[in-house]
């Protein structure tokens, strides 16, 4: 691991042992650890930002590369925390990306986002690094109603990810409250061992601004 990401380990009697990687990005360039386009991403502040370039929708994808999940170890959460700025239009346009099929700003896989304007959680699908599945077109899996407070600045958002036979599941958590479960019963990004998690964010100079990405 670079400098840049902190480990913590936690040794495990049963022989599975438990280790978190964070990036808090108290730096202030983004550095080797992340896929993504640097004409559109940047830290300010101690976080992670879109720039004035990212003038569309959803087509941001920053991928986390140096952890990713294989045959020899479970990825089992992720976790950001919204920014010190971030507001309740701009966290409702932020997703975590999941199941990422390659380590490269154009991956595949899940997004996964509170719609703090429909009061629900939903599970999308990201294609080429862009919310359309086909032109013009996007794919859900599955929403469901939220049951905790809409988000704010500073609380932490958690993915805990269950691969079981008959679905891919999604819990999502604000602050280590439930707030929903999602799942694709197709498993479609489910299939392959390896995959790479991250980070889809909506431009337009929302206030989306993420600190503190950990799996």
């Amino acid at each position: 691991l670079s400098a840049d990401l902190e480990l913590q380990w936690r040794t495990s009697r049963t022989g599975a042992d438990t280790l978190s990687v964070t990036d808090n990005f108290n730096r202030t360039d983004i550095g080797p650890n992340w896929a993504l386009d640097s004409r559109y991403w940047a830290i300010k502040n101690g976080e992670l930002v879109l720039t004035n370039a990212a003038i569309y929708e959803w087509r941001y994808l920053a991928v986390f590369t140096p952890v990713f999940n294989n045959v020899e170890r479970e990825i089992f959460m992720v976790t950001y925390t919204w920014g010190k700025k971030a507001d309740a239009v701009g966290i409702g346009e932020g997703a975590h990306a999941l199941m990422i099929d390659s380590p490269a700003q154009q991956g595949s896989g899940y997004w996964l986002w509170r719609r703090t304007n429909q009061n629900s959680v939903w599970l999308y699908a990201i294609k080429n690094g862009a919310w359309e599945y086909t032109p013009g077109e996007s794919k859900e899996y599955h929403r469901a109603d939220a049951h905790r407070p809409i988000p704010k600045g500073g609380d932490v958002i958690a993915a805990v990810i269950r691969n079981e036979p008959q679905a891919v599941y999604f819990d999502y958590y604000i602050n280590d409250r439930w707030d929903a479960t999602l799942y694709d019963g197709s498993k479609e990004f489910a299939q392959a061992h390896e995959w790479y998690t991250g980070v889809f964010i909506h431009g337009q100079d929302l206030n989306n601004q993420v600190d503190d990405f950990t799996v």
